[in-house]
């Protein structure tokens, strides 16, 4: 009889290494490693039920990486259908000049922290090692910091491989507060025990969906939270990692050193697969070979098959869509629309207009990685979905070629505020569920006669979609009541075009600067609303401008830079007049002719006008009834309206200002927050200057200094900060430091005063790196530190952005989200998103400057 598909796995646990224990408690490799064996023997769906263990191997602390190596080449000798890895200890990151250099190293329990590189297992050597013998497919599932690092540049296209990760990149990640399985392993032993549906199995691709959406459960206080990723190249992503429900287990599979499998069953392996499509019988098989279509013959007739293999579409999208159309990806990947084989699969990244404008204007450098745009605009896409045809036309390269546009939905820019801010406004209260309206003439007036001097949050047009609508509208010259909009009912079929009627230049340009609070503050629609619930200081902000979409679909749980004081706060919608509506045009990149890449791009492009389709979006709160005559916008209008933009905001100055205390130079905090602030500092614009200041540099947690010289200009220079800028003292006052901070900022600002024809020509901020205010023996200072930040953002007008180091991050009542609040900056903490959350913060600040 013919053997059944080989399967293996290797199980390996590492807790401790080299006398060292970090996150991980003693026990829990173990125990963690003894769940996933549970979960792949146990269940009546599972891989190995059947098998009494036989295939699966479970390593507890190696000692040596030729332990690991061992292991590996024993698992995968004689090439089964299905190689599993699993490995869950401690990951050691060894930073780059930029994310795509990072080296990633498993630790075994003799890793020497001190020479990491000859003593742990390098990850892409792990990956050699598992793609040696040839094995059909190969799933690496990696429990570990940093687990993100380099996995995606590790596939191979003519490889069946995945990755699963519970990191992101550069992103530690929570061992568990018990001491037993760890969260990631735990939630893993769950999806891969729970039942699916009759006669179908568990892909990689669906269990990483699974991860990702248990992950949102995660209590908002966790520390360093689990953050699940999954990679696949060739139809690695069509893994099955469970039988179908209601078949029976396979035969043990026989051991290593048992010859391999002959051409009847290779023949029996390509009919039934390890997909479990369907079963043929072995009487069918020699029925077949009896008719005399022999082995060649059916392989080739498999090979014709009409289902073409799978492929994984790329989709590039504003930050405030990337959420809601990552939920519509998912709905199309589930969809039997069209045919019975259809099998795409369709990735979402978010992107700001600013990063796809430079992406587009050079694409050969952008599939080389230059200027970190693989970072700060994602991969290069098939497709590409934004808001409205205005920021199509603002991302559009001299040589870009996009398909004609399907208009695939409509939302509304809107004005959203707290039941507070809308009697604050005058605005009345519009009804549960109801959408009120206002236009920009009122809201002029309203703000205006505000005593507090409150602003209205808005993102950046030169980086958000949803920016760009609401500065266009906040030009438009609306007419007097009783008057026709030009372009029919108004605010709702006003089409712009050049020549659109605008309010005086010196009037807009004032209104953007007194009345608009966002460009330095918020990244796009979504933050906006964070921002607005921040609630400190209370009467900061008015209202948020953002969409519909947004404001329906907002839940403050999922803020980070800005925590909502008060999750639960009701909000109002108004639609704003004189703003054109978005039209989120999608169209295909380019003009690949590769048959099956062009295939699915038009199956996706067909299901989203489909009533699946129209589902999807209306379920992530879009109108799929778009009218493009009501929203089209001419790029000559909008190119002028965002030099006028541009125009309106003085230069920027940023003093960067680094705790360089000896807590800094444990797990690679110095040279991770180094790089992402090399990488943000990039993005400034060709007239901003920055300065950068070192802090303490004395005994006691005290003192600081100026480095390289006074507001230079970005990018002539590295920050270059190393481990022999660390001082020898734990100890920081971060009160003192911010002190000397706003001295800096208003010297400088009297030395503009003095300079002829200059009223102020530059507009501060700062970005902070710190590990915490730590002076031994006393408490943080948390109201010092509220006071500094807040003379800092209201009287020199120089909001504080905290990239914060410590295990709790940004979390509310600690010392980085005291001063961002305060300062009405932002907090992103130390993780593998930083690079591209502070190239966006400092675009905005820069209000779009080139």
């Amino acid at each position: 009889m013919a053997k059944a598909p080989r399967m293996r796995a290797l199980l390996i646990g590492v807790d401790t290494y080299h006398d060292e224990d970090l996150l991980l408690r003693p026990g829990q490799a173990d125990a963690s490693i003894d769940a996933v064996y549970r979960a792949l023997t146990e269940p009546p769906h599972a891989l190995f039920r059947g098998t009494r263990g036989a295939g699966i191997e479970r390593l507890r602390s190696p000692a040596l990486t030729g332990d690991v190596e061992s292991a590996v080449n024993a698992a995968t000798r004689s090439a089964p259908t299905l190689f599993l890895l699993y490995y869950v200890g401690h990951g050691r990151l060894l930073p780059g000049a930029e994310p795509l250099q990072d080296r990633l190293y498993l630790t075994v329990s003799q890793t020497d922290p001190r020479h990491v590189t000859s003593t742990a297992v390098a990850l892409e050597d792990l990956v050699a090692w598992a793609l040696a013998s040839g094995s059909e497919r190969v799933v690496l599932v990696l429990d570990t910091c940093y687990s993100g690092n380099l996995t995606h540049h590790l596939l191979r296209e003519d490889r069946n491989l995945s990755f699963l990760t519970s990191a992101r990149q550069r992103q530690r990640v929570t061992a568990g507060e018990d001491g037993g399985v760890t969260p990631f392993t735990a939630a893993l032993a769950d999806v891969l025990r729970t039942p699916g549906p009759p006669g179908r199995p568990l892909t990689v691709h669906q269990l990483g969906k699974a991860l990702k959406n248990l992950a949102k459960r995660q209590p908002p206080e966790t520390v360093f939270p689990w953050k699940p990723e999954e990679f696949s190249s060739g139809d690695g992503a069509g893994t099955h990692l469970t039988r179908p429900t209601g078949t029976p287990p396979p035969p043990p599979p026989h051991h290593d050193d048992d010859p391999g499998p002959g051409a009847l069953a290779r023949l029996w392996v390509l009919l039934t697969g390890t997909r479990g499509r369907r079963l043929l019988t072995l009487a069918a098989v020699l029925t077949l070979l009896a008719a005399g279509a022999g082995v060649p013959a059916l392989v080739r007739a498999g090979a014709e098959s009409p289902c073409a293999p799978p492929v994984e579409l790329r989709l590039a999208t504003a930050p405030e869509e990337a959420a809601a159309m990552t939920a519509v990806a998912t709905a199309y990947e589930e969809s039997a629309f069209g045919t019975s084989c259809h099998r795409g699969r369709v990735s979402v990244t978010g992107a700001g207009l600013d990063a796809l404008a430079e992406g587009f204007r050079d694409p050969q450098g952008w599939s080389e990685g230059a200027n970190n745009l693989l970072s700060t605009a994602g991969p290069q896409p098939d497709l590409l979905l934004l808001p409205s045809s205005a920021d199509l036309d603002r991302v559009r390269g001299p040589d870009t070629r996009f398909s004609a546009p399907v208009h695939i939905a409509r939302d509304l820019p809107v004005l959203t505020v707290t039941a507070r801010g809308g009697e604050r406004l005058g605005l009345p209260d519009p009804g549960p569920g109801r959408l009120g309206t206002v236009d920009w003439a009122t809201l002029r007036r309203a703000l205006a006669g505000l005593k507090d001097h409150a602003r209205l949050l808005r993102p950046s047009p030169a980086v958000s979609g949803t920016g760009l609508v609401h500065y266009l509208g906040m030009g438009h010259d609306v007419p007097p009541e009783g008057r026709a909009d030009p372009g029919g009912e108004r605010g709702e079929s006003f089409t712009y075009r050049t020549g659109t009627p605008t309010i005086p230049p010196a009037e807009r340009d004032d209104l953007e600067r007194t009345l608009i609070a966002g460009g330095g503050s918020v990244l796009d629609g979504d933050d906006a609303l964070c921002a607005l619930l921040a609630g400190k200081p209370a009467a900061r902000y008015a209202g948020a401008l953002t969409t519909l979409r947004a404001t329906l679909s907002f839940q403050a749980a999922d803020c980070e830079r800005h925590t909502a004081e008060d999750p639960g706060t009701p909000l109002r919608a108004y639609r704003v007049a004189g703003a054109p509506a978005l039209d989120h045009p999608l169209v295909r990149v380019g003009t690949d002719d590769d048959s099956p890449r062009a295939d699915e791009i038009a199956h996706f492009l067909a299901w989203t006008t489909s009533g699946a389709g129209k589902k999807a979006l209306t379920a992530v709160h879009l109108d799929p009834a778009a009218r493009e005559e009501n929203v089209r916008l001419d790029p000559g209008h909008v190119a002028d309206q965002l030099n006028a933009y541009r125009a309106a905001h003085p230069e920027l100055r940023v003093e960067v200002v680094f705790d360089v205390s000896r807590s800094m130079a444990e797990d690679s905090k110095l040279t991770g927050a180094r790089a992402a602030l090399d990488e943000a500092l990039g993005h400034l614009g060709g007239k901003a200057r920055y300065q950068l200041r070192v802090f303490p540099t004395g005994g006691d947690g005290e003192g600081s200094a100026l480095r390289d010289g006074p507001w230079r200009a970005a990018g002539t220079k590295k920050l270059g900060l190393g481990p022999g800028d660390v001082n020898k003292d734990r100890q920081a006052d971060l009160v003192s430091v911010l002190g000397t901070v706003r001295g800096d900022i208003t010297a400088a600002k009297a030395a503009d005063r003095s300079t002829p024809g200059d009223e102020a020509p530059h507009q501060y901020a700062v970005l902070l790196v710190t590990d915490g205010d730590y002076r031994e023996g006393k408490r943080p200072q948390l109201g010092a530190l509220a006071d500094v930040a807040a003379r800092l953002g209201r009287v020199e007008g120089a909001p504080v952005h905290v990239v914060a180091t410590r295990p709790e991050g940004c979390a509310a009542g600690h010392e980085a989200d005291t001063v961002a609040q305060h300062s009405g900056g932002g907090c992103t903490r130390l993780g593998p998103g930083l690079a591209a959350a502070l190239s966006r913060t400092v675009t905005a600040l820069d209000e779009g400057e080139d």
